[in-house]
């Protein structure tokens, strides 16, 4: 009865597998991945930056330094997408003047290399998602 049941459990991983059941769709997870970067967009940056990301918040009229049209990105960088300087502009290290010092970036502790309240992983995912939105606005 054993080699049944595993003979039986074999058949189905085989029929299974090249079926895809449970395989990673990568565009699918990609997908997934933009549409968790533009959430983390619209609640964080949206304000200043424009809901477009072109630099035409509600608030950007209020800033002494106008916030850039982040959708032009690659275009200033010579058709290349400045991913690490991005990432680091968002948690800090390269910050704008207009985001005020790196002691108290605009949105608090949400970006910040390993804040108490965030494990370091959940920092850099939420940096590397909300790096791979703006990416994906970048217009020629």
């Amino acid at each position: 009865m054993r080699q049944q049941d595993l003979l039986g459990s074999l058949l189905i991983i085989l029929v299974l597998v090249p079926s895809g059941v449970g395989a990673v769709n990568p565009k699918s997870e990609q997908h997934d991945r933009i549409a968790q970067g533009q959430a983390l967009f619209k609640s964080d940056c949206a304000a200043c930056h424009g809901v477009t990301a072109k630099g035409d918040g509600p608030l950007a009229h209020e800033l002494k330094i106008p916030p850039p049209n982040l959708t032009a990105l690659s275009h200033r960088n010579g058709g290349e997408f400045p991913a690490d300087y991005v990432y680091r502009v968002i948690d800090g290290r390269d910050l704008p003047r207009a985001h005020g010092s790196s002691d108290m970036p605009v949105w608090g502790d949400v970006y910040k290399p390993a804040p108490p309240s965030y494990g370091e992983r959940r920092v850099h995912d939420r940096l590397t998602t909300l790096v791979q939105y703006l990416k994906s606005l970048q217009v020629e």
